[in-house]
Formats: C-alpha cells, structure tokens, sequence
C-alpha cells in the first residue's frame, strides 16, 4: 500500500491511499479530502489555517492532529500576517513538515516544524528544497510528477508500468510505502472513516435502450460499490452489501451517456429509497417507485425495473447538454439512499464527495472526444 498527499493547482490538498494488492492488479484507490498523512505507525491530519490576531494582523498556524492517539496541538508559523498570504504545507518526510508562507507581497519564507515536539525553525532558502522524489520498496514502484498529472508505476503491470492516480496537481506532499501487516487493527478502522473508496468506471461505446430491462447490460464491466468506505452517510446503520449495495456500468453513445445501476436491498421502501445521479451541472433524484417507471426529468430519462429478490435496477441516459468530458473524464457521482424501517438513513456513493473527474468519473474510450463519440462513416 502507498499513501500519497497532492497539493492540487487550486491550492487544496487531497490524500490517497493506493491498495497494491498484486502487481498484475489494478489497484484500489481510497481519498480523503483535506492533508492526511499515514506511514504505517502514525496517521496524522495537518490543517494549515489563518485567524484575526491583535491589532488587526494575520496569525497563521499549523494544527496537526494525531488520528490514532487522538492527540492534536497547534504550532503558531507567523503573527504579522496580511490578507491575502497562503501557508502550505510543502513536504512531509521523517516527522518533519517543511512549511511555506506565500506573502500576497514579498518572496515566500520558510519553516521546519518538528511533529513530535512542535519545535519550529526558520529556514534560509537554500535550506528549502522543493524537489521530492520517494521510489518504492523495490525496483518499479514510484510515485511521480508527469506535468499536472501525478502516475505510479508498478514492476509487470498487466496494462504497462503506469498507473494514472490524479489530474490537475501541482505537488507531491508525501509519499509513504506501507507493508500490508499495518493495514489493520485499529488503525484501519480510522482510516475507513477517513478514506472513502474511489473508482472509476470503464464506458463502452454502445447505445442502449431506456426500457429498465437489464438483461442487455450483461458482459459490460461494472464498479462495485458496497463497502464501508462507500458509505457516505449513516455507517452505523449499515452492516453488508445485502443490506445496501449497488453495481454501476456505463455506455457512451454518440449523443447520450446511458448508466445502468443495479441495486441490492433487503428492503425496498418505494417512496423512500432513491438513486441519485449527480453531473457536473446538476443532479437528479429518483425515488424508487411502488412498479416499474419511466420517468423523464430536464436532460433525462430513466426506467426502473420491477422489484425482484436482488433489490431494484434503473436504466438511466443524460442528454450531452447536462454534462461535460474534462480531460478525456465525465465528472459523474452515482448514489443509493437506503431509508430501512427503523432505521437511520444510509447513503451509499460510487465515489466520495470530491468533483475531480479522475477519481468520481466515467472514462471515455480512447477514440472518444469531448462530450460525444464521433460518428463512423
């Protein structure tokens, strides 16, 4: 396993945890929004963060929380701040962050904060080194920068040595190579509820009938979602995939992307219970009807089946106006709401709550083109 911290060209941070179950296996990908950090021993969570100080001056501040011991503390980086200045946390290596101050005017100053004491020291500039490089425990393994877009590559991959992670990155905060041993105990239970599990879904270049029969779906790749780490709400409530989970294809036809998503629910409440599909412009929520449906809201159409002893299916196709490819992705996020008697609301995600298109998105085909295959003559 490999975790790795991303400090994305917006200025916000996004941390992975990468599961190499096996070189010739793609790997699974879990993310959490915001700096977490995991090396194996210690999971921490860095904050960088401003506040109004006395006389009216910026005061800015590191808060780094221990996950596991549950431990936090604050260490104070500058209390003569302006509006407009930008701490970022650069590098994380051997207990130590590497801190940056971007002044809205001025060149960038420099800190070394100590995490387990908290000591903080100034650096001069040739001190700071921005360049970060961490391989793998063996030959093949890396973590790097390609442009914008941060790749690992594997020894013997079954589809080539490298493995797209992230696009739109504008630095590798961290990278911690982990032994499989550490990934359990307590320590994985704090990390489910940290992480939530990330994929991504292959579309076939083929058209589909909106009818809710399902039967035509049969051979298409299709994303799993039934972990706890796809629980996007109400963990506590839900207990295995027979009690909430769901299955999620997709084909691209040359003006409409068709989903087809097959839920598994011990008990189906019409009414109650919904699929809710959101775009990168708007989403739609479908409670799931008493007898198969058609329904058809602005930019969709969808028919859901009857109900069987699985649960429910629905077969859905969005027209090219409500949604957009971004870097050969469409920014898609498929959810289940499981509303069971007696119980708290359960919501299930196909991917966590972050709208970047690598992570949440459908992949078009090679061939594809923004928003629509082109036709063949």
């Amino acid at each position: 396993m490999v975790s790795v911290v991303a400090r994305l060209e917006g200025g916000d941070y996004l941390s992975l945890l990468v599961d190499l179950e096996a070189p010739r296996e793609r790997p699974t990908l879990r993310v959490a929004p915001g700096l977490v950090s995991y090396d194996g021993e210690r999971m921490y969570q860095y904050e960088p963060r401003s506040r109004l100080g006395d006389g009216g001056s910026v005061v800015h501040e590191l808060e780094v929380h221990d996950l596991l011991r549950n431990q936090k503390f604050t260490v104070t980086v500058d209390v003569a701040g302006q509006v407009g200045d930008r701490l970022e946390v650069v590098h994380l290596r051997e207990r130590v962050a590497l801190l940056r101050l971007v002044p809205a005017r001025g060149d960038p100053r420099w800190w070394e904060v100590q995490l387990f004491s908290g000591e903080l020291r100034e650096l001069q500039v040739a001190e700071a080194v921005e360049r970060f490089e961490r391989f793998g425990p063996d030959r093949g393994f890396a973590v790097y920068l390609e442009q914008e877009h941060m790749v690992l590559t594997l020894p013997r991959g079954e589809r080539g040595d490298s493995v797209p992670l992230l696009d739109d990155v504008d630095g590798i905060v961290a990278v911690h190579w982990i032994a499989e041993e550490y990934f359990q105990g307590a320590s994985l239970e704090v990390l489910e509820s940290r992480f939530k599990m990330a994929g991504a879904v292959a579309a076939r270049a083929q058209e589909s009938t909106v009818d809710g029969d399902l039967s035509e779906w049969t051979g298409d790749d299709a994303l799993a979602v039934g972990t706890r780490s796809h629980v996007a709400q109400g963990v506590e409530s839900w207990d295995s995939t027979r009690d909430a989970s769901f299955a999620l294809a997709a084909r691209l036809a040359p003006h409409e992307l068709c989903l087809a998503v097959r839920v598994r629910d011990d008990e189906i409440v019409p009414g109650a219970d919904a699929v809710i599909l959101e775009s990168g412009q708007r989403s739609w929520q479908l409670q799931v009807p008493v007898a198969p449906e058609f329904v058809e809201q602005e930019g969709l159409r969808a028919a859901f089946t009857d109900k069987a002893s699985f649960g429910v299916g629905v077969e859905l196709c969005l027209d090219p106006s409500v949604w957009t490819a971004h870097d050969g992705h469409v920014p898609i996020r498929v959810l289940y709401r499981d509303q069971d008697s007696g119980q708290s609301l359960c919501i299930l995600a196909s991917a966590p709550d972050i709208p970047w298109p690598a992570l949440a998105g459908v992949r078009l085909p090679r061939r594809g083109r923004e928003g629509a295959l082109p036709r063949r003559d």
